[in-house]
């Protein structure tokens, strides 16, 4: 899908303006234009540690480490944008980008390609207890995650474009601070023949991005969500369960705070 995906909608460009966007299929005549050469594949190297310890019956514990190298990771540009008419000589002379798109009619093009290489490195850690309480079974379970990426590198084949114009500051965001840097799951269970209770925090590490105002970056704090459900086993086969997700957001929406 990489290959061959293309589309052509309206989206905001940086100035928040109404614009035509098209999404480039690889090796379409507008690539070509910009001197992007095929996707090829990603090479990654891998590297993990792992310790597991369970000295008892009632308790496990696991501890991984891990690494992962990308090169040449396949990944959207950014949103390339022609520059200012303003500036532009007679047929665009000075104004490559442009010349690009002014015939097609879009205001700005972002496509796959080749663009960066990424060092992403984390560790998870899994604990398990368990013990008898309320005539049942109570499991405890603790999972915990971190993990950072950093783009390494920005690199364009482009004589139009250069690395940081391809692959710019707000798409490096997105790539290391757009998704949570961690992720934990607190975990009660208690069962017996008929009943079931689960009890489950989940939480989702805070996330960054860059909107229209350049250099301005956005962080939202992580969230605790509650997940609660109780079961009751009527046979083998059939068994009710009631549930509840609980969390508690801001009203306004707003970033936590912001960083220029």
């Amino acid at each position: 899908q990489q290959l061959f995906y293309g589309q052509r909608s309206t989206n905001l460009n940086a100035a928040g303006v109404l614009t035509d966007t098209l999404t480039a299929r690889q090796d379409s005549d507008v690539t070509r234009a910009f001197g992007i050469e095929p996707l090829k594949e990603e090479e990654s190297t891998a590297f993990t540690l792992g310790l597991a310890w369970r000295p008892n019956d009632k308790f496990a514990l696991t501890v991984d480490l891990f690494q992962i190298d990308i090169n040449d990771r396949i990944i959207f540009s950014s949103n390339i944008q022609p520059e200012d008419a303003a500036t532009c000589g007679p047929a665009f002379q000075g104004c490559p980008i442009r010349a690009i798109l002014d015939p097609i009619g879009v205001g700005q093009v972002l496509f796959f390609t080749n663009a960066i290489d990424t060092k992403t490195e984390g560790v998870d850690i899994v604990a398990d207890y368990n013990l008898d309480v309320w005539g049942g079974t109570l499991d405890l379970t603790a999972l915990m995650h971190w993990n950072s990426t950093v783009v390494n590198k920005r690199h364009s084949d482009s004589s139009v474009l250069a690395p940081q114009v391809l692959f710019d500051d707000t798409q490096v965001t997105l790539v290391e601070k757009g998704q949570p840097g961690a992720k934990h799951v607190l975990q009660g269970f208690w069962h017996n023949n008929a009943w079931e209770l689960t009890l489950r925090e989940n939480y989702f590490g805070s996330v960054s991005g860059e909107g229209f105002t350049p250099g301005l970056k956005e962080t939202w704090g992580g969230k605790w969500l509650t997940d609660v459900a109780v079961g009751y086993n009527f046979t083998d086969n059939i068994r009710l369960t009631v549930g509840a997700s609980l969390h508690a957001d801001r009203l306004d929406g707003a970033p936590e705070h912001m960083v220029e």
